[in-house]
């Protein structure tokens, strides 16, 4: 039986590989790979979530005024998401998002 799951989206940089997890702002730094950031100054809000778009459409727009070189994934989180240890929340931009990392099982090119 396949598990239902619920599809989001995501505008990934362009040094995303196929097969990675999806992280946040916060990991990536951590790591010593924090991309640059995409909007002017210096991070303040949102660095330990990984944000999601809830429609094609909206990834669209964000991908073509914020990371034209980036890449739409789709993000297919089980309805279950919180037994795979995925916290999820809001923005405050109102887009959904969960905290720290996404699981490569739940990415897929588009």
């Amino acid at each position: 039986m396949e598990q239902a799951s619920i599809r989001y989206y995501h505008v990934a940089g362009p040094d995303y590989r196929d097969g990675d997890d999806l992280l946040c702002w916060d990991e990536l730094d951590a790591m010593g790979q924090a991309p640059s950031w995409k909007w002017d100054g210096e991070p303040e809000l949102d660095t330990d979530v990984v944000c999601l778009f809830e429609t094609i459409e909206e990834a669209r727009e964000f991908q073509a005024e914020f990371q034209p070189a980036g890449r739409i994934l789709a993000v297919d989180l089980p309805e279950d998401y919180e037994a795979w240890g995925i916290m999820m929340t809001r923005v405050s931009e109102g887009y959904p998002a969960v905290f720290c990392r996404i699981p490569a099982e739940f990415v897929s090119p588009l």
